[in-house]
């Protein structure tokens, strides 16, 4: 709903064209779907980890992975996107999404499905950030910088806030609420983040 009122009413302060059918679009879908896998992944499976035992220690280390795993993955990025377009990256971005949820789904290797988590959100992110400003004329580079911020805003919120709501939900009818909920996320991936990616342009086009 605050991506139709701003597409309406946001005037200059978002380029219209990052809520278009442009490519534009999807690179704002795919930002909004990887942080929420993001910021859901390091806000229920610290939990999950520490009801089943986890020593704190080993919690903050793969929270600390998923971190570490955003910086890696979005300074790896820049260098793909300039060679190889905005594809590749985002839809190898999403393919580590994708695994870091089943992982935390099915409890198996969570150091890897924090890594994973990270290391998906930066490469999706730095990809759909490089393809908004280069979708946004020059005298819009700051406000489409700015707009993909947002984005990531926006997820982060949606994140926090619906894994809490929805294992909440779960929690009444199942004793595997996490499970259900990190395989919502799954879902959230290939619709919101791998769609996007495979019809994101192959090459790097720099709008004048």
């Amino acid at each position: 709903a605050a991506l139709v009122l701003l597409r309406r009413f946001g005037g200059s302060l978002v380029p219209r064209q990052v809520f278009s059918r442009t490519p534009s679009a999807g690179a704002a879908l795919a930002t909004v779907g990887a942080c929420v896998v993001m910021y859901a992944t390091v806000t229920v499976l610290p939990v999950r980890l520490a009801e089943l035992g986890a020593s704190t220690t080993k919690v903050a280390f793969i929270v600390g992975l998923a971190a570490i795993g955003w910086v890696a993955g979005s300074a790896v990025t820049g260098n793909v996107v300039a060679k190889h377009g905005y594809r590749l990256p985002m839809v190898i971005g999403s393919v580590a999404l994708a695994g870091s949820t089943v992982l935390s789904a099915t409890g198996e290797l969570p150091w890897l499905a924090g890594a994973g988590a990270g290391l998906g959100t930066g490469a999706v992110t730095a990809a759909t950030l490089a393809l908004i400003q280069d979708q946004a004329p020059g005298e819009q580079l700051g406000v489409a910088t700015a707009a993909a911020t947002m984005l990531r805003n926006v997820g982060a919120a949606m994140g926090v806030n619906g894994i809490a709501t929805l294992s909440a939900i779960l929690a009444t009818s199942s004793a595997h609420a996490g499970n259900s909920a990190f395989w919502a996320l799954t879902a959230v991936v290939a619709v919101a983040v791998f769609l996007p990616a495979l019809f994101a342009p192959r090459q790097r086009r720099i709008k004048q």
